[in-house]
């Protein structure tokens, strides 16, 4: 899709921004004139609850990250997520952005919410801190520690060295 038909791209904020439509695009110039009063030149889309802003247009939904990847370096190949490498959902910024296999997506993500250590990739096991990591659907466990922080350090070197620019270690 055209998506510079329908959007500009405010790099200053990462937003889209409504184009104004013209009248062959509606059924009636009645309905131009009302969609562009309320929309052209506006922030386009809403935040949905799990934080990524999203845009309805010809009636479909789509992730405004997406758009904006597409906008600046051209179609996404199939099999192909857009990552934040901030995490920061809203921040749709394209130097934020980055194309991302679904495991590299994964490596990005923060330490799992039933994670009692507090520290991502590591866990008490018999009076010992484990350390253990995913690679490329193999669990690999890096050893046990008398230290958290021994531990901290195991899994931050494994990530750097599996995961590369995706490794998230906190």
């Amino acid at each position: 899709m055209n998506w510079h038909e329908y959007f500009t791209y405010d790099g200053a904020t990462g937003n889209l921004i409504h184009k104004e439509r013209p009248c062959s695009m509606f059924k009636a110039c009645n309905y131009a004139r009302t969609w562009n009063t309320q929309n052209a030149f506006k922030t386009a889309g809403y935040v949905q609850d799990d934080g990524y802003r999203v845009v309805r247009l010809l009636g479909k939904t789509y992730k405004a990250h997406r758009i904006i990847w597409e906008m600046n370096n051209g179609a996404i190949p199939e099999g192909i997520d857009i990552d934040h490498r901030d995490r920061n959902k809203a921040n749709n910024r394209i130097a934020n952005l980055r194309k991302a296999t679904a495991s590299q997506n994964l490596f990005n993500s923060p330490k799992r919410t039933r994670n009692t250590s507090g520290v991502k990739g590591v866990s008490l096991n018999r009076n010992k801190w484990q350390a253990r990591i995913m690679v490329n659907g193999v669990d690999i466990r890096l050893g046990r520690f008398v230290s958290k922080g021994m531990a901290a350090v195991a899994y931050a070197k494994a990530a750097i060295r599996y995961h590369g620019e995706f490794a998230r270690v906190v």
